[in-house]
């Protein structure tokens, strides 16, 4: 199945937006039990419908295994991509910028959060989820950053970890506001 997923023409369609990541695995090798990464790349086509478009098992954060994967899929034919959304792991960004120039990347919205509530007291977390939420479901960008500015005003010295994670995040998280109502539903 995995073979066929990686050998079969992605011409047909274009691509625009492209979601990518990582599931790390046991996987056993050699009689051995090692942790592996389960790499994907999935694809929404012209018409909305998500597509698996390449699968491989490697390093998570390697640069080197992403550029492989990409570069696998755009051989195959992958064309269109304007909009990635992934998580920040260091060589998955690099390798995005180096095999998708001028695309625009989201940071994964469910990847963020966890970093936000490591960061927020345990007290202060549901009242935090809700006004960071609300931030991440504005309607437009605008409204997010006004959103974002009151947060940082109220919680800038009841609990500075997560203001500080909210704001350095902000641009990353937020980049899908952008877009039409239509292309942000999940």
């Amino acid at each position: 199945i995995v073979q066929g997923l990686n050998n079969r023409s992605l011409a047909e369609h274009s691509y625009t937006f492209l979601l990518v990541d990582a599931l790390v695995l046991l996987n056993r090798e050699e009689g051995r039990v090692r942790y592996r990464a389960a790499m994907i790349a999935g694809g929404i086509i012209e018409v909305g419908y998500g597509v698996i478009l390449g699968l491989m098992l490697g390093d998570c954060d390697s640069e080197a295994c992403w550029r492989e994967l990409f570069g696998g899929v755009k051989f195959r034919g992958l064309r269109g991509v304007d909009f990635v959304v992934s998580d920040s792991h260091g060589g998955l960004v690099k390798a995005l910028q180096t095999e998708f120039q001028g695309c625009t990347r989201q940071r994964s919205q469910t990847h963020y959060m966890p970093n936000i509530f490591e960061a927020t007291p345990k007290a202060m977390q549901k009242e935090v989820y809700k006004l960071v939420r609300s931030i991440l479901d504005a309607h437009d960008h605008k409204k997010a950053r006004m959103l974002m500015n009151e947060f940082v005003e109220e919680y800038a010295e009841k609990s500075t970890k997560d203001v500080k994670v909210l704001d350095e995040g902000f641009d990353d998280v937020t980049e899908v506001l952008v877009l039409p109502d239509l292309y942000r539903r999940s």
